[in-house]
């Protein structure tokens, strides 16, 4: 199941970069950033699901009540949201970036904490430097998330294409 993931992601990865190269602003501010297209998988093991999709348009809100609402083939579903800040913190994961996405999803699945993870971005694809399957060239993250510590349900969210001003 996570050949298949990885296939499937490096797919989309070419494609991205294929039908984008001509697109890409290598002095994108947070700012600028007017919407983001994702590319979402979930993994319930608990209940032997595992789906990717990619998300439609979403723009950058903090009210989670009025955003669009994602399904993730089953799997989960329930408002995505994101927030795109200048990378202030030399101490962050991020530190080699320029700014940080964070990614909120509201799970209908987890009701304790929502799934959230913080993506490190320059606001271009990342450059290819290896030939290993499991090195995304879309910048993304990933996280786990349980309401009771051991049905874990696991998310990656990688940024699939964007817009600006």
């Amino acid at each position: 199941m996570c050949g298949e993931f990885r296939l499937s992601l490096c797919a989309a990865a070419v494609l991205v970069l294929v039908l984008s190269v001509c697109s890409v602003n290598v002095n994108l501010k947070p700012e600028d950033v007017t919407s983001l297209t994702f590319l979402m998988s979930v993994h319930a093991p608990w209940s032997n699901c595992f789906a990717t999709v990619k998300t439609p348009v979403i723009l950058p809100m903090k009210d989670w009540r009025n955003v669009t609402h994602v399904d993730v083939g089953g799997c989960d579903w329930g408002p995505l949201t994101f927030v795109a800040r200048n990378n202030t913190s030399p101490d962050s994961p991020c530190s080699t970036s320029s700014m940080n996405v964070a990614v909120v999803f509201y799970s209908t699945e987890v009701a304790a904490s929502p799934p959230a993870c913080v993506i490190c971005w320059n606001g271009t694809y990342l450059t290819p430097h290896t030939m290993w399957a499991n090195e995304s060239l879309l910048p993304g993250c990933e996280t786990s998330d349980s309401d009771e510590g051991y049905h874990m349900t696991y998310y990656w969210f990688h940024i699939m294409s964007w817009t600006t001003k």
